[in-house]
């Protein structure tokens, strides 16, 4: 956890403290793993511009992976590598479908909800997330938009809840209907495999929610994370997982395929140390 002794600058935005070994670590893996995929690409096209691109988006993806972890399962530091782990071996297999914008959503939706830096959300905190929730709709994720709505929604109605998230949930709402009549297309249903591995990944990072009691520390030293807003925000994510899945079929599957190994990460980890306690 970065504890910080001075008051943060808002509630979505948390520094990586060289200070701590972990953060050394992705800031270290981010850039070598996205070369090592852009190479890769290189190797199969010979296109160094598609090459860059893609080594960009991947290292991209493998942060977002591992922060998008650090926020749900806050207590657990190592289990955002083993997110990352499987997340690497995922974009073997899904490296052009990824869904940035998303992903960048559920890491700072995330964040309001659960309050994991420590201070109640600005302005302009929930104008970034509003930003994000209408930038998801644009691509026609109107599911993935609802869940933008719902963020705002929890943060106004859990504990120290802030009322003008109703102003911004009305706004991301409406971006997400805006989006469903113009760009929504029709539903494809998702394969029996596919509902079959991700019921199972649900099951257990679920367990994971609900097992989750003591959270551990916000970014500002001294204040500890309510249980109950982290297990809203583990929710929230997993909910923004499976949307695009029951609208997309497959290919809503594997557009957040990285965020789907995350939830895998984080199970297999808990299980290990639930295993290891006796």
């Amino acid at each position: 956890m970065d504890t910080l002794n001075a008051m943060p600058v808002g509630a979505i935005a948390r520094p990586l403290n060289p200070k701590y070994r972990t953060n050394v670590a992705i800031m270290a893996l981010t850039p070598v793993l996205g070369v090592l995929m852009g190479a890769l690409t290189l190797l199969q096209s010979g296109d160094l511009a598609q090459a860059a691109v893609t080594g960009f988006f991947m290292g991209a993806t493998v942060f977002l992976s591992w922060a998008i972890a650090r926020e749900v399962d806050p207590k657990y530091p190592i289990s955002a590598f083993v997110a990352v782990a499987l997340a690497t071996v995922v974009m073997l297999f899904a490296p052009h479908t990824l869904e940035l914008f998303t992903l960048a959503m559920l890491l700072t939706g995330v964040r309001i909800v659960n309050r994991i830096v420590g201070v109640p959300p600005q302005l302009g905190d929930s104008g970034v997330v509003l930003i994000l929730v209408g930038l998801v709709a644009a691509f026609g994720h109107w599911l993935v938009a609802i869940v933008g709505a719902l963020i705002f929604v929890l943060d106004a109605l859990l504990v120290n809840g802030t009322r003008l998230q109703w102003a911004f949930a009305l706004l991301a709402a409406i971006a997400a209907v805006v989006a469903f009549l113009t760009r929504a297309g029709e539903a494809v249903l998702p394969s029996a495999l596919v509902l079959v591995v991700l019921g199972v990944i649900s099951a257990g990072y679920l367990w994971a929610t609900v097992t989750t009691r003591d959270a551990g520390e916000t970014d500002l030293a001294g204040y500890t994370l309510y249980p109950r807003r982290v297990q809203a925000g583990m929710v929230v994510v997993l909910l923004g997982a499976w949307l695009p899945v029951l609208w997309f079929g497959d290919a809503g599957a594997w557009s957040l395929s990285t965020l789907w190994a995350t939830f895998a990460g984080i199970t297999f980890y808990r299980v290990f140390i639930t295993l290891r306690k006796g």
